[in-house]
């Protein structure tokens, strides 16, 4: 577990031990059967209870910032997400990918090829699964009958789906069941 500890530290925009961070994480975990039910819940709180929306600033806020702003996308909501799961004692960490600009034509004027978009890898089951709560259309973990956990990414929207395999835009991300 060592080589996991890494993914558990608090770091300057991941302030874990922010104490709205602490009470939020307290709060929506609260009778949470494992690690696997509190990152599901985590996730719902950061899909749910922050609305999608641009932030002022692209990246670079604090995990705090997001949540007491409640609005948030993909690189504001991703580190939120990575904190909570930190602060509950779940290792995760934000991946970065780039989306073909094609794909977001209707949401927004882009400026070359590719877009930022990033989302959340979580250690659960022994393995890293990639995740995201940028969206409500986007429900990315989801639990097997078996109990463990998986991302999905059959309802993902366009913009936040994350399996290149069959060219849906993401140039870095692969996604496994």
């Amino acid at each position: 577990m060592d080589e996991l500890a890494p993914f558990l530290e608090r770091t300057e925009f991941l302030d874990r031990d922010n104490p709205a961070i602490q009470a939020a994480v307290a709060r929506v975990t609260a009778g949470s059967r494992d690690d696997i039910d509190r990152a599901v819940r985590i996730h719902d709180l950061v899909r749910d209870e922050v609305d999608f929306g641009w932030a002022p600033t692209f990246d670079g806020g604090r995990a705090s910032a997001t949540l007491a702003r409640k609005v948030g996308f993909c690189n504001t909501k991703t580190p939120l997400f990575v904190t909570m799961l930190r602060a509950a004692g779940i290792p995760a960490r934000i991946h970065f990918a780039g989306i073909d600009t094609r794909l977001l034509a209707p949401l927004i004027e882009p400026r070359g090829p590719y877009v930022g978009h990033s989302y959340a890898e979580v250690f659960l089951d022994g393995r890293w699964l990639h995740g995201t709560a940028t969206s409500s259309t986007c429900r990315s973990m989801r639990r097997r009958s078996n109990g463990s956990a998986r991302p999905d990414v059959r309802s993902a929207s366009a913009s936040t789906r994350m399996d290149d395999r069959r060219g849906t835009g993401v140039r870095t991300a692969s996604c496994s069941s």
